[in-house]
């Protein structure tokens, strides 16, 4: 998986003209790669998009969280009528891995197309049974924190086409919460993904 980092906004402006609701590629090629371009606001993360550019981050007070360039950004995970949206990253201060998973239940799905659904829709974090993961390579343990408050976005699901053929969906928005890791206050800010799933990505265990 290649990583392209992109600075010129007329590159950008002529990539959009390429994407609609329903989004068609002519190969598999695009499903695969990354392409980051620096938000000029945050250069430390990528900029929101609604593109399918296969990134996603956060700044975690003075540290940030990224895609890493070694897995997909996101996967999605169905078991039962609960969906894990797993947030696969690594922290740009030690490199090391640093994942986030936002388990949703009464949120089932039979197939990656379905995930257009939630289209516009907004969850809260803070509800007693959305569960918010976190794994730390630092200490080689999965917890999960106490969420204060917090809210996760989906705002714009969009249907992918492969050779005219449904492959999936690009999956774009947002995320923030407060929480308490290790006794110490700390701020998930300024969330953002827009990812690719499809074949690869998303997976049900019946």
């Amino acid at each position: 998986m290649k990583t392209r980092t992109i600075y010129t906004l007329l590159i950008v402006a002529s990539m959009v003209t390429l994407f609609s609701c329903d989004v068609a590629y002519d190969s598999d090629y695009y499903l695969e790669e990354s392409t980051y371009i620096s938000d000029p606001a945050v250069p430390e993360l990528p900029i929101y998009s609604e593109f399918g550019y296969n990134t996603f981050g956060v700044r975690l007070d003075r540290d940030f969280v990224i895609f890493r360039n070694d897995v997909y950004p996101t996967k999605v995970f169905v078991e039962g009528d609960t969906t894990s949206f797993i947030f696969n990253g690594m922290r740009k201060s030690s490199h090391q891995i640093y994942n986030l998973t936002f388990k949703v239940p009464n949120l089932p799905f039979d197939v990656e197309t379905d995930l257009v659904s939630l289209n516009e829709q907004s969850i809260n974090l803070k509800s007693d049974s959305i569960a918010v993961e976190i794994y730390d390579q630092r200490t080689g343990k999965t917890f999960q924190p106490q969420i204060l408050t917090g809210e996760l976005n989906f705002n714009r699901l969009q249907s992918l086409q492969v050779d005219e053929d449904k492959k999936g969906v690009i999956m774009s928005g947002t995320f923030q919460f407060k929480t308490i890791i290790n006794n110490t206050p700390v701020a998930f800010m300024d969330g953002r993904f827009d990812v690719i799933i499809g074949y690869s990505t998303f997976y049900v265990l019946d």
